[in-house]
C-alpha cells in the first residue's frame, strides 16, 4: 500500500470574514489494490483570462494499460478550454490501436490479445464565482453549498435509467443484474450481500460501468454535467473520489435503493447516527483524513446481514482480505476550511 499526493495541499487565506478559515485544495492517493487511482490538480487561466482551480480524478480498470496513458497526460490544455471534457473525449478517442497492452500486444478490436483497459474521470473547474464539472463512469463527486449537497453524481451503469436509455438503440448490449454476491456498506460497521451488475458490449468488454474512457471507446459517451454560481461569501465545497472512497461512504439515498427493504427497514434507527456522521465528515474533513477514515472500513470485520428464506435475516462476521482493499483516492476543495481541520492526526 502506497501513498501518493499526500502533501499537495494548496491553502490560502482569502476569507476575510472568518480568519479561522482558509481556501484549501489538496488530494490523497492510497493505492490499496491495483494502483490504479490518480488525481491531479492545479491552478491555471483558461482561454478567457480567468483563474480557475481545477482537478482530474481518475479510476482506472482492467490492465494497466489505459491508465498509464492517462499518468502520463497533461490534463491543462483541456481544462483551459470551454467544455474540456468534450476535448478529452476526442484525444483519447484518437488514441484507438495505438498503444501497447502490457506487452500484449496493440490494443485493438482486431487483435488477439486484446485485453480491456480504461477507467472513469471526473474533471472540475472552481472559479470564484462558478463551479463546473463532468463526469464519465461510476466514480462519484459532490458540490456542497452552506453545507447543503446541491450535486450529486450517479454512477453511470444499469441501474441508471439515463444510461439505460441512452444504450437502449444498442440491443447487441447484454445487461446482467445477478452476478456474484458482493457486500453493500449500510452502516459503520454493518453491511447487506447484493448482486453485481455487469454490462457487456458488443465486442464482448465486460464492465460494472456502462460508460468509460478507453475500451476502443465501445460505450460511447454522454458525460454528467454539472455547473453551480455561488458568491464570496457562501461556503462552497466539492468533493470527488473513486468507488474505493465512495462505496465506503454512507448515503441515505442509496441504502434505501439496496433493494432489500426488510433489513433496511429493520436496522434504520441504528444505521441513522452512522449515516449522520458521515455527512458530517464528508463537510469537514481533509482529504487525507477522507482516505484514511475509507480505508478503515475496508480493514475491519463486517457485520453482514443477510436474508432467510422465511423473510427474515441472519448474521455474520466477515472481513476483507488486505488484497482486497480498492485503491482509494479522494480530492477537495474548499473555499472556508476550518484551520482546525487541517491539523493532521492518524484515525488508525
Amino acid at each position: 500500500m502506497n501513498n501518493t499526493n499526500m502533501n499537495n495541499t494548496n491553502m490560502n487565506n482569502t476569507n476575510m470574514n472568518n480568519i479561522n478559515t482558509c481556501k484549501y485544495m489538496d488530494n490523497s492517493v492510497l493505492l490499496c489494490g491495483r494502483k490504479q487511482d490518480y488525481i491531479v490538480m492545479g491552478t491555471c487561466n483558461d482561454v478567457n483570462e480567468r483563474q480557475f482551480d481545477w482537478s482530474v480524478t481518475v479510476d482506472g480498470h482492467g490492465t494497466n494499460s489505459f491508465i498509464n496513458i492517462i499518468k502520463k497526460t497533461d490534463f491543462v490544455p483541456f481544462m483551459i478550454q470551454n467544455d474540456p471534457i468534450k476535448h478529452i473525449i476526442e484525444h483519447f478517442r484518437s488514441l484507438n490501436g495505438t498503444y501497447l497492452d502490457d506487452g500484449m500486444g496493440l490494443f485493438t478490436k482486431n487483435n488477439k490479445y486484446k485485453r480491456s483497459s480504461g477507467c472513469t474521470i471526473i474533471i472540475v473547474k472552481i472559479y470564484d464565482d462558478l463551479i463546473e464539472g463532468a463526469i464519465i463512469g461510476d466514480s462519484r463527486c459532490a458540490v456542497y453549498i452552506d453545507d447543503e449537497e446541491v450535486f450529486i453524481s450517479t454512477p453511470h451503469n444499469i441501474k441508471n435509467l439515463l444510461e439505460v436509455e441512452r444504450l437502449s438503440d444498442r440491443p447487441s448490449i447484454v445487461n446482467d443484474f445477478n452476478g456474484d454476491k458482493i457486500i453493500q456498506i449500510i452502516g459503520d460497521n454493518k453491511g447487506i450481500v447484493v448482486p453485481s451488475i455487469y454490462t457487456t458490449f458488443e465486442d464482448n468488454t465486460r464492465m460494472a460501468l456502462t460508460q468509460a474512457l478507453g475500451h476502443d471507446c465501445i460505450t460511447g459517451f454522454e458525460a454528467e454535467k454539472f455547473s453551480f454560481k455561488y458568491n464570496k461569501e457562501q461556503h462552497l465545497r466539492f468533493v470527488s473520489g473513486s468507488d474505493g472512497f465512495w462505496d465506503t461512504q454512507l448515503n441515505k439515498r442509496d441504502i434505501m435503493l439496496s433493494g432489500n427493504d426488510i433489513i433496511i427497514n429493520h436496522l434504520m434507527d441504528e444505521l441513522l447516527p452512522d449515516i449522520t456522521q458521515d455527512n458530517e465528515d464528508i463537510l469537514k474533513l481533509t482529504a487525507v483524513k477522507l482516505t484514511q477514515k475509507a480505508l478503515k472500513r475496508w480493514a475491519q470485520v463486517w457485520n453482514v446481514y443477510m436474508d432467510d428464506k422465511d423473510g427474515k435475516y441472519h448474521t455474520m462476521r466477515t472481513s476483507y482480505p488486505t488484497n482486497g482493499y480498492d485503491d482509494i483516492c479522494v480530492f477537495v476543495w474548499d473555499n472556508m476550511m476550518n484551520l482546525e481541520q487541517l491539523v493532521e492526526c492518524p484515525l488508525l
